[in-house]
């Protein structure tokens, strides 16, 4: 069958190997049962383990907020903007983030933005996130141009921002 290393015992990042699979050569590898730290068991080959193809089962793209393994304290920053973690922020994204510009208006307003409201940083600088230097916009309007919508959306506007 020809010579192999021992791989047994070895840890390969989140990989440790148990034994050699029995009858395992395929395709010209040898294949090792191998248990990933989150307790599954997979047979792996050799090459995988020593390269690096294959560094867990996969369920580090499982994982969520703190658990992790890239966690970072829960705060990123992305195209000069911060975003922190707060998944169940009404505002927040799918990954569970939330803009931190958005998070300090929404404390201050009381509540969510709503659809068509977004905050503005004065000084354009995109990590300044101190109350005094954001402001609300709104860009939503009434469709058509007849002056009884007009009113209406300016009575909705007045009511909502007064």
């Amino acid at each position: 069958m020809g010579n192999f290393i021992d791989l047994t015992g070895k840890v390969f990042d989140r990989w440790t190997v148990l034994s050699r699979v029995d009858n395992s050569i395929k395709d010209n590898r040898v294949m090792w049962l191998c248990k990933c730290t989150c307790g599954t068991i997979r047979s792996v080959g050799s090459g995988a383990l020593r390269f690096g193809a294959s560094r867990s089962c996969g369920c580090t793209h499982k994982r969520k907020g703190s658990d992790h393994l890239n966690w970072r304290g829960g705060r990123k920053k992305q195209q000069g903007y911060v975003y922190i973690y707060k998944p169940d922020h009404p505002n927040a994204y799918k990954a569970g983030y939330v803009l931190e510009h958005i998070d300090v208006m929404s404390e201050i307003l009381g509540r969510p933005l709503d659809k068509g409201e977004t905050v503005h940083h004065k000084n354009g600088i995109k990590n300044d996130n101190r109350p005094e230097n954001l402001e609300l916009w709104a860009s939503g309007h009434p469709y058509g141009q007849r002056v009884s919508d007009l009113l209406v959306w300016a009575k909705e506007i007045i009511a909502k921002y007064d």
